[in-house]
């Protein structure tokens, strides 16, 4: 019997981050108010290790990838998940985020088939520094593209609320799985660390115009660079090469991800 399709496809790319168990078991009781599905994409993790993580749990709605890459990377694990994803929405969730309240219900319901949504507010689990008496409210970061046919398409890549000390999260997105497959879904070709989540809403709206939108909230469990993927790269330097490979991209038309190149490559490890 064919399986149903849930309301909603969560897909988490990971690599040997334990604080999962702590996030998914967590989330879980938002996430049992919908008829939904979790992806977790193991991409040069202990796949084992994983495993063992849950042996004490049963979760009927997690399904478990391993790719064997090299190197962990966000984008190819992100492309794999969607391929397999049962939903026509799908929700790209980091492995250290806790949703700090139920918003899927609004979110899937602004989702149509001219929004994207991303996450409004990221708070820190041990948050660094607080800003007390500011006359500022908010400190917004944009990128403003011009097409030759004099589109205008403006990009926020993040957002510091002064108030509560909050940011925003392009990361966290939920799309139509038609959107994402339409772009391709992400670039593999940017690799370690930054910029992949900027690059598809770059896309979107470039190719699709399509418009984002911005609700929800979340704890994201504080950590330092250490338990990234960087190979021994620091994080500017690792998003300024992603950055220059998107935009050479850009430059020459291309909005296009990885997305065939890499359901191709990795055809044998993906079991629907």
């Amino acid at each position: 019997m064919k399986p149903t399709m849930p309301k909603l496809s969560i897909i988490i790319p990971w690599s040997n981050r334990p604080e999962i168990k702590k996030t998914l078991l967590q989330n879980r009781a938002i996430f049992q108010n919908y008829d939904l599905e979790i992806i977790v994409v193991c991409c040069a993790g202990d796949f084992d290790q994983l495993q063992e993580l849950f042996v004490d749990h049963y979760l009927p709605e997690v399904r478990w990838l391993n790719l064997p890459n090299e190197h962990f990377n966000k984008s190819l694990a992100l492309n794999i998940g969607g391929s397999v994803a049962r939903s026509d929405k799908l929700f790209f969730l980091d492995t250290d985020v806790l949703l700090k309240y139920d918003f899927l219900a609004e979110a899937l319901h602004v989702l149509d088939g001219s929004t994207f949504v991303t996450v409004d507010r990221v708070f820190e689990s041990h948050p660094t520094r607080r800003v007390t008496g500011s006359r500022l409210k908010d400190f917004a970061n944009s990128i403003e593209f011009v097409t030759d046919d004099e589109r205008v398409v403006r990009v926020e890549r993040n957002r510091i609320r002064f108030s509560d000390g909050s940011r925003s999260a392009p990361g966290l997105i939920l799309l139509s799985k038609a959107h994402f497959y339409q772009v391709q879904g992400m670039n593999a070709e940017l690799k370690r660390w930054g910029w992949e989540d900027i690059d598809l809403m770059v896309r979107l709206q470039l190719l699709l115009g399509l418009e984002r939108r911005q609700l929800g909230a979340v704890v994201h469990l504080s950590h330092g660079d250490d338990v990234r993927n960087l190979v021994n790269e620091p994080r500017p330097r690792s998003e300024f090469r992603n950055s220059s490979i998107s935009m050479a991209n850009y430059q020459q038309g291309n909005y296009y991800g990885t997305y065939q190149q890499n359901i191709k490559q990795w055809k044998d490890f993906i079991k629907e």
